[in-house]
């Protein structure tokens, strides 16, 4: 082909998708970033944790599952609310009652009634293991609150993870079996990349 033809029949093509109305792309333009999935938390405290520990470590679970993309938002229930419909319940309790006081453990999920998936969290066995006292709160430093905003939100997240994503325990990072002190504290601890689509998957099987 003649490169004048060539010329004549490109923008003959430009101008028939003017014609038709379509956007012309941009140099340079990138695919839309996708809608996060939002995941409803419902906080139930039994253990009466001070707000501010429990807001800290919803920030502290968003923080950790936005690279994921999946956007967290909260709500506590009090007791005579009406229950609030969807998404997961975390229920803040002192100790595991399907475990002896000898076996402690930071969270357990399940479905109640089958239905309701719900996330145990015990903020003692938390605290605990970071060398804390949570009936001595109101003494904590600064940096033993953003230790345990941190501590508690591995341990939801991770109970999440086996729940919405089926995840198995692994030999380390989120999913280990022994969370222990040095893990639920370090900073680059991430959801696994590789389950980031079965998370999201499970977020969108839950019930509006």
């Amino acid at each position: 082909m003649h490169p004048g033809s060539r010329r004549s029949s490109v923008f003959a093509s430009i101008l028939a998708v003017a014609s038709l109305g379509l956007p012309l792309p941009a140099a340079g333009d990138e695919p839309p970033t996708p809608t996060p999935a939002e995941l409803r938390l419902v906080l139930a405290d039994l253990c009466d944790t001070p707000p501010e520990l429990r807001h800290g470590t919803l920030r502290e679970i968003q923080g950790l599952l936005e690279p994921a993309g999946v956007r967290v938002t909260g709500k506590t229930a009090f007791p005579g609310e009406s229950e609030p419909t969807g998404g997961v319940y975390v229920v803040l309790m002192p100790f595991d009652p399907s475990r002896t006081r000898t076996q402690p453990v930071g969270g357990v999920a399940r479905r109640e009634n089958g239905r309701q998936l719900t996330v145990w969290a015990f903020p003692p066995w938390v605290a605990g293991g970071l060398g804390l006292d949570l009936g001595q709160a109101s003494r904590w430093t600064h940096r033993h609150r953003q230790q345990f905003h941190r501590a508690m939100a591995v341990v939801v997240v991770h109970e999440l993870s086996h729940a919405l994503a089926g995840a198995s325990h692994r030999p380390d990072g989120l999913m280990s079996a022994q969370l222990r002190r040095e893990r639920l504290l370090d900073p680059k601890l991430v959801v696994d990349a590789d389950i980031h689509a079965a998370f999201l998957a499970g977020v969108a099987r839950l019930e509006p």
